[in-house]
């Protein structure tokens, strides 16, 4: 194979790779926006049981990380529909932020490949652009 073919068969590829990228952005916004409607967290909070009067650790708390207003609790109780809730809530929380964090690295790769083959585009011009 001649090396004029091997680069069509490297943008065919590309092609199927951004397909498959743009594909997955499209699903994680879709997902964003449903665990958002179903409610998250704006942060991820510690679970803490306390308990009252010197008893048992029985009571769900919700500690939230500080931030510029303090620390922010959030009462849950012992009840274990509203327990299992929280918790299904941070879940959604926890999952919401993992794909951001996968959306943010799938742009930020796509911001370099877009340099790299704007410069592979410029060198084939002629242009010495490495």
């Amino acid at each position: 194979m001649d090396t004029i073919t091997e680069c069509e068969q490297l943008v065919i590829d590309i092609g199927k790779k951004l397909v498959k990228k743009s594909d997955r952005l499209e699903w994680i916004g879709s997902r964003i926006v449903e665990l958002q409607g179903e409610g998250v967290y704006d942060a991820i909070p510690a679970e803490s049981w306390e308990g009252r009067n010197g008893g048992g650790k029985v009571y769900l708390r919700l500690v939230f990380p500080a931030d510029a207003e303090g620390r922010r609790k959030e009462y849950v109780g012992a009840d274990p529909d509203r327990v299992a809730a929280a918790r299904e809530n941070i879940a959604r929380t926890r999952l919401l932020e993992a794909l951001q964090a996968e959306e943010r690295r799938i742009e930020s790769r796509a911001v370099l490949a877009k340099a790299i083959l704007q410069r592979a585009l410029k060198h084939l011009d002629g242009l010495s652009v490495w």
